[in-house]
C-alpha cells in the first residue's frame, strides 16, 4: 500500500504515451502477485492523466547538456561531465518519465560516466535501476537490456579489482612500515655502538681516536634535534666537551652556542629556564678553559639573571 501511494503521487512517473506500456506491465505484474490495490492505482493513473512531452526549448537545453558532457568525457574530464548528465536525466525523467527511452539513454550515459570515473558502486546501482526498467519496457532481449547486463558485470569486475588493489595497498604499506621500522632499529643500534665506542676511547683519554666516532654519531643523530629532545641536546653537550678535549675549540664553541640557542627558544615558551642556565654555565666553563675569563664571567652573570 505504501508502494501504491508512492507510485501514484510521484511526479516523475511518466505521462507520455510511450511510457504507458511500462505502467501497464507493472500493473499486470503486481496484480499477478496479488497486490490488487497497487495494480488498480496504476490503472487509474493511466486513465486519468493526460499525456504530455518535453517543451522544445527544454529539449534543446537537454541536448546541449549532453553534447557538452560527451565532449568532457572524450577529454577524460568525468567530474565535469557527471553533473551535466545528471541534470539531463532529471529533466527527462520529470518531463517524460523514468521509463521513456530518452530517459533510459540519459541513465545509461550517467552510469557510463560513473563507471569510467571509477565510481563503480554508484554506477552498478544506476545500471541496476536501468536494467529493471529496460526489462519491463523493452524486454529481456533488447539490445539496451543486454548492454546493461554486460555493464553490470563490468562494474562487478571493477569493484573486485579495486578491492584487490586496496588489499594490496594495505599490505604494501604494512611491508614498508616494517622495513622502515627495521631500518630505524638498525640505525639506532649502529648509533648506540658508535656512541659507546667513542665513550670508551674518551675514558681512556684517546680523544683524537674518539672524535671521529662522535662526529659520525652526531652527523646522524644530531642533524636537527627537536626542541624537546633532551637526549639529543645532552648529546650535543657531550659532543662539545669531546671536541674541546680533542683541541677543536672553535667547533666546540659553535656547538655550545647551538645548545644555548635551543634552550633559549625553549625558555621563551615559558619552560626550561634551569636548562638554559645549565647550557650557559657549560658554555662559560668552556670559555674559562680556553682562557677567555672575561667572556666566561659575562656568560655566568647572564645565567644568574635568568628567572
Amino acid at each position: 500500500r505504501a508502494f501504491a501511494t508512492t507510485i501514484t503521487e510521484d511526479p516523475a512517473m511518466s505521462e507520455d504515451p510511450k511510457s504507458r506500456p511500462y505502467l501497464a506491465k507493472l500493473s499486470e505484474l503486481l496484480s499477478a502477485e496479488g497486490d490488487t490495490e497497487t495494480a488498480l492505482a496504476l490503472t487509474s493513473q493511466l486513465r486519468s492523466r493526460p499525456s504530455r512531452g518535453m517543451p522544445e526549448a527544454e529539449a534543446q537545453s537537454v541536448e546541449l547538456l549532453i553534447v557538452r558532457a560527451n565532449k568532457a568525457c572524450r577529454a577524460g574530464d568525468y567530474d565535469w561531465a557527471k553533473p551535466m548528465y545528471a541534470r539531463a536525466l532529471t529533466m527527462r525523467e520529470e518531463a517524460l518519465g523514468p521509463d521513456h527511452l530518452d530517459s533510459l539513454c540519459s541513465m545509461n550515459d550517467l552510469a557510463r560516466c560513473m563507471l569510467n570515473n571509477g565510481q563503480f558502486e554508484q554506477a552498478k546501482a544506476l545500471y541496476g535501476r536501468l536494467l529493471r526498467i529496460a526489462c519491463t519496457v523493452l524486454g529481456a532481449d533488447d539490445k539496451l537490456t543486454q548492454i546493461t547486463r554486460d555493464n553490470i558485470v563490468s562494474c562487478d569486475a571493477a569493484i573486485e579489482r579495486a578491492r584487490g588493489l586496496d588489499r594490496l595497498g594495505r599490505q604494501l604499506n604494512l611491508m614498508y612500515q616494517e622495513i622502515r621500522l627495521t631500518a630505524e632499529l638498525h640505525q639506532q643500534e649502529r648509533l648506540d655502538r658508535l656512541y659507546a665506542a667513542g665513550c670508551r676511547l674518551e675514558a681512556r683519554g684517546q680523544y683524537q681516536r674518539a672524535l671521529p666516532l662522535f662526529v659520525a654519531w652526531a652527523d646522524t643523530r644530531l642533524v636537527d634535534p627537536a626542541r624537546d629532545d633532551d637526549e639529543a641536546i645532552k648529546g650535543l653537550a657531550h659532543y662539545a666537551s669531546v671536541l674541546a678535549k680533542a683541541g677543536e675549540t672553535s667547533r666546540s664553541q659553535a656547538v655550545h652556542r647551538r645548545i644555548v640557542a635551543i634552550r633559549n627558544a625553549q625558555n621563551r615558551l615559558g619552560t626550561e629556564a634551569p636548562a638554559l642556565q645549565e647550557a650557559l654555565t657549560d658554555w662559560a666553563d668552556s670559555l674559562a678553559d680556553l682562557g677567555d675569563l672575561a667572556s666566561a664571567r659575562v656568560t655566568l652573570e647572564l645565567a644568574a639573571r635568568i628567572a
